[in-house]
Formats: C-alpha cells, sequence, structure tokens
C-alpha cells in the first residue's frame, strides 16, 4: 500500500462493502481478505435473496443483512407467540418459536409461521443466516463466513467456521 507501511489488510465485516472498496481502488486490494457473519448457502438463503431481488435489486454485498431480517422475524414471531408486547414474555417465546421442536419455517413462510402460531402450533424458524436456534444463555450461535477481494470484487472463499 501507500507508503510500504503495511502489506496486508484482514479486513471485518464493517468493510465488507463493495461500494468502498470501488471508490478506494479494489483492484488495489486483490487477495485480501475478511470477516463477517456469515453461513453456507441454503434454500432459506435462496429463498431471502429471490424475494429482496424481487422487490429491491441486486442484494448488497454489505454484512448483517440476512442477521438482520432474521432478528426483525424472530421478534415477530415471539410477539405473536407470547400474546402481548412485554419484554420478559417475547424473551420467554423466543426460543419457542426459534427452536426445534416445531413445522420448520422460513424466510418465504412467515404468515404461514403466523397462522401456525394462532393455531397454537409449535414452530421452527430456519433463517437466512443459518439456524436460529437460543441457547440457554440467550445466544443464537451462527458461523463467520471468509471473504476476499478477487477480481476488485468481494467474492466467499466458501469457508465458514463457527464456535
Amino acid at each position: 500500500m501507500d507508503g510500504g507501511y503495511i502489506n496486508k489488510f484482514m479486513f471485518v465485516d464493517g468493510t465488507k462493502n463493495q461500494d468502498m472498496f470501488d471508490s478506494l481502488g479494489s483492484d488495489r486490494f486483490n487477495g485480501f481478505y475478511g470477516t463477517a457473519p456469515g453461513t453456507p448457502d441454503s434454500e432459506a438463503a435462496g429463498v431471502f435473496r429471490k424475494l429482496y431481488e424481487e422487490r429491491f435489486g441486486q442484494l448488497p454485498t454489505n454484512p448483517f443483512i440476512g442477521e438482520t431480517f432474521d432478528a426483525f422475524v424472530l421478534l415477530s414471531l415471539a410477539i405473536q407467540k407470547a400474546g402481548k408486547y412485554e419484554g420478559p414474555a417475547i424473551r420467554d417465546a423466543l426460543r419457542d418459536v426459534a427452536n426445534p421442536p416445531g413445522e420448520k419455517v422460513g424466510p418465504g413462510d412467515i404468515r404461514k409461521a403466523l397462522d401456525l402460531l394462532r393455531d397454537g402450533k409449535d414452530i421452527d424458524y430456519e433463517g437466512v443466516a443459518g439456524s436460529q436456534n437460543i441457547d440457554a444463555r440467550g445466544d443464537a450461535s451462527n458461523t463467520i463466513g471468509i471473504w476476499k477481494i478477487d477480481g476488485g470484487k468481494i467474492t466467499s472463499t466458501g469457508r465458514f467456521e463457527g464456535p
């Protein structure tokens, strides 16, 4: 890089932005790596990508889009399950809508999931960012994807690491 101080960077999730690299001269970063939340491609991710692109156009490379979507869906489902807008009730319902057992639902099934909950049935939300199972401490364990700049573009290495 300029000045010869740094030869390689390891980027983080907040820098996974194609526009940023394009404005800095993305070819200067070829072969550099970064990490961000990510999971191997799945049916749920494919459905989300299709729905997003139909409504808004191309899915951006920015991180946390899938995770944010999953968070909003889980919150909505937990509110339906809890039957009220109160923090403790919603918190207590999160595991019920996120974890097995229950009928598996995903990004394209939100209306169906709400109907199942209204009918008193159990659901298991499988999200864009992978399984959203919540452990006893309240944590959802997900993976980190490793990306790199290749040919001036942000690309997945296909490598995902979990806890």
